[in-house]
């Protein structure tokens, strides 16, 4: 195992420092960051949590892409001011402006009534499955109320 991995090291070595850049968070930053994505499927509704600590909800913003059947969630994560009187050692934590296309199920939804709500740092997103009945509404923005 230890060689496969010796070979690797070498193979992308060969690129002298660009591995080191692509992991750099200047270059991270410039390229905006994308937050993770569970999506779940009940009889009654599908569920999309995103993983958005630190990210206000005034700073939040989804709409439906038809096209891709895709719920897309963008906004930004404020840098924390007080930062930049530190030397930086390790940046992980990501900021700035992000968006993510989340695919959704092939099933018919109701776009006109989604909630959300926001917890722990976790945006939960709830969209109801349409009855067998009822009209497909196609919706290009959602507006999201708590409840």
């Amino acid at each position: 195992m230890s060689r496969k991995v010796d070979d690797w090291v070498r193979h992308m070595s060969q690129f002298g420092g660009m591995t080191e850049e692509v992991g750099s968070p200047q270059i991270a930053r410039q390229q905006g960051w994308m937050p993770r994505v569970d999506v779940l499927e009940a009889q009654t509704h599908v569920l999309v949590r995103v993983e958005l600590a630190g990210v206000p909800t005034n700073h939040v913003f989804l709409s439906y892409n038809p096209q891709k059947n895709a719920l897309v969630v963008r906004g930004e994560r404020p840098g924390e001011p007080e930062a930049n009187r530190y030397e930086a050692h390790i940046l992980e934590i990501e900021t700035g402006q992000f968006s993510r296309d989340v695919p959704l199920p092939e099933v018919n939804l109701d776009l006109r009534s989604v909630k959300s709500e926001m917890k722990n740092g976790i945006l939960s997103i709830y969209i109801p499955k349409e009855s067998a009945g009822d009209q497909v509404v196609i919706v290009e923005r959602i507006t999201v109320t708590k409840f």
